[in-house]
């Protein structure tokens, strides 16, 4: 689906349906009561106390994965990593933020559709950034304005995006663990995850074909959480 998003012309019904399945999303549920998923696995957390604002973060490490690359990396995945592995069995709090385009800056003919915003949080340096259409979860903007004429041509936004995983296993598998907080979209553009370690570096990926028309970089931030309270009758599963 994602190439077709990359066509200048009527995007067509297969996309739509696919974007229109796509928008259904779970009812937001609060962070103590949410699924902590790992690549293999969940953890079911018993308290705010577990992860919530009580908790002291340990060993954060940040880093950029940048949307733009030239040439095309295999298979579309454009991937960052963390230098730390993850200790097996903790428990890890991932902030994602930022915006990016998978269209080039010249593409876009105004007003768009959605809520297309000026220009990445984070640009990419040394090419033309243009307006951002997408965050980590979801695509909020389309580059073109529908065609009157043509309902096929209204694009439903925002929209949940399927191209991109975290890893827990270095690399070997990929998941899309809901945000916690639940699986809506933030206009603020920032989403976190808890995950638990499995003893290899954190990876995560974004795809997409081609790479060298997008701008935009996300930053990641991992950090190691020491649970408050007692974790008596915490079921994890990994």
């Amino acid at each position: 689906m994602k190439n077709q998003w990359k066509v200048p012309v009527n995007v067509g019904a297969v996309v739509l349906v696919t974007l229109v399945g796509a928008v259904a999303a779970s009812a937001q549920i609060n962070d103590f009561e949410k699924r902590l998923t790992a690549s293999q696995g969940s953890m079911s957390a018993v308290g705010q106390r577990v992860a919530g604002t009580q908790c002291t973060s340990l060993c954060s490490e940040c880093f950029w994965l940048d949307t733009f690359a030239s040439p095309d990396p295999a298979g579309g995945n454009l991937i960052a990593h963390s230098a730390a592995r993850l200790d097996n069995g903790a428990l890890y709090l991932i902030t994602i933020k930022g915006t990016y385009s998978v269209w080039a800056a010249s593409w876009y003919v105004s007003p768009g559709q959605g809520f297309p915003e000026n220009a990445p949080m984070f640009p990419t340096l040394g090419v033309v950034n243009g307006h951002a259409y997408a965050d980590w979860e979801w695509i909020f903007g389309w580059f073109t304005p529908p065609n009157p004429s043509d309902p096929s041509t209204t694009i439903p936004l925002p929209a949940p995006l399927p191209f991109q995983g975290i890893s827990v296993d270095g690399g070997s598998t990929y998941t899309q663990p809901d945000p916690i907080g639940g699986d809506g979209y933030n206009p603020a553009h920032v989403y976190r995850y808890l995950v638990v370690g499995q003893g290899l570096q954190a990876f995560f990926k974004k795809n997409d074909v081609p790479t060298y028309d997008n701008q935009g970089k996300f930053r990641i931030c991992v950090q190691k959480l020491t649970p408050c309270g007692d974790l008596t009758g915490m079921a994890v599963s990994q």
